[in-house]
């Protein structure tokens, strides 16, 4: 009989791809930060994740050019300093960076909050509610779908 971690490592583990596809939490939060960390380390997924607290050092460490690009980046909604907003406006007009999909992790169900996201080019827009097993689950199949699909960025 299977754990629930036995599980998360059949579903995303290392057995899904040949090469390694780096994730980008830029998370202001250090609680949050924490919580997904162990929600990576459940899904065999640990190594892959590196975390910015801010917009800005996020930005930095896509610049580096010793720094391997992450092949998606997740960017909670509510960020000090520059917002979510203007951290897509900026990467999505930078023609090194705008291929990297983004997904907003967000609190609003509002239409109008999630349409904006979209319309400054998120990939997706996930509601976080904050109870474990809900965004383990998330992250689970949102890790299911990038890790096994293509990405047009050469590296």
């Amino acid at each position: 009989m299977g754990t629930e971690t036995d599980s998360a490592s059949r579903a995303v583990g290392p057995g899904q791809g040949t090469e390694p596809k780096p994730i980008l939490l830029v998370e202001s939060v250090f609680q949050s930060a924490v919580l997904m960390s162990r929600i990576f380390r459940e899904l065999n997924l640990l190594d892959q994740l590196a975390i910015s607290m801010d917009c800005e050092g996020a930005l930095a460490r896509l610049r580096q050019a010793s720094v391997a690009r992450p092949r998606l980046i997740l960017l909670d909604v509510r960020m000090p300093r520059m917002s979510a907003g203007s951290f897509l406006e900026v990467i999505k007009s930078d023609s090194s960076l705008r291929m990297i999909p983004v997904v907003v992790l967000g609190d609003s169900d509002r239409a109008e909050d999630v349409a904006r996201h979209y319309e400054l080019g998120a990939a997706g827009y996930m509601i976080q509610d904050g109870e474990y097993t809900d965004v383990l689950d998330k992250m689970r199949a949102l890790c299911n779908y990038w890790m096994l699909s293509r990405s047009p960025m050469t590296y």
